[in-house]
């Protein structure tokens, strides 16, 4: 997929090196904290056809689809709420760093450009406020802007505050509960960058 205007390639790395400093960077399968068997850095395998997709690798050479097949159960079967280690004894499949940061990179540019419908001038936004929504979309997901919990929206003034482009009310409001301080205030610079144009 081309990446289009302001985000480019440059912008892409930059969400990647910032991830890898908040997302944990895990080469097998393991279960997250909602029990979704995921890998690398924060992908989702919510199906065994999905860990299928994947360059998956032994000490030996290239895994099998019988090898993918036997990690995905093995971790699928195992008790939830560990660590990644506590599931890397089950697995023997391994993804190689290269292919990490190419799945996230695919993953980033999907979210963007499925958050695009929500946003379609998005891509014209500051640098800045770009990337700090790239974290948010990578982390809640490209449809934040219309998720509802018991009937109401879950992030009504962000939401308002982004299509206003009114970033440092972004800048407040994009504070998340179930991410750490230094997150929080990573995207809370990149919206005070976009404000005040530095």
């Amino acid at each position: 997929m081309e990446l289009e205007n302001k985000v480019n390639q440059e912008l892409i790395e930059r969400a990647i090196s910032a991830l890898r400093q908040f997302e944990a960077i895990v080469p097998c399968m393991y279960k997250d904290t909602e029990s979704v068997i995921s890998t690398g850095i924060g992908h989702a395998l919510f199906t065994q056809d999905d860990a299928l997709l994947l360059p998956w690798a032994l000490i030996s050479g290239p895994a099998s689809p019988k090898d993918i097949i036997k990690d995905y159960q093995a971790v699928k079967a195992a008790e939830p709420g560990h660590t990644w280690q506590h599931y890397e004894p089950l697995t023997a499949c391994w993804l190689l760093p290269a292919d990490i940061d190419g799945l996230c990179q695919h993953d980033l540019t999907v979210r963007w450009a499925e958050f695009l419908r929500y946003y379609p001038q998005a891509d014209e936004y500051p640098a800045p406020a770009i990337q700090a929504l790239l974290d948010l979309t990578f982390n809640l997901g490209a449809g934040w802007p219309v998720v509802e919990k018991n009937g109401a929206k879950v992030w009504p003034h962000l939401a308002a505050a982004v299509l206003a482009n009114d970033w440092a009310t972004c800048a407040v409001q994009s504070h998340r509960p179930q991410v750490n301080a230094d997150r929080n205030l990573y995207v809370k610079t990149l919206f005070l960058r976009a404000a005040t144009g530095v």
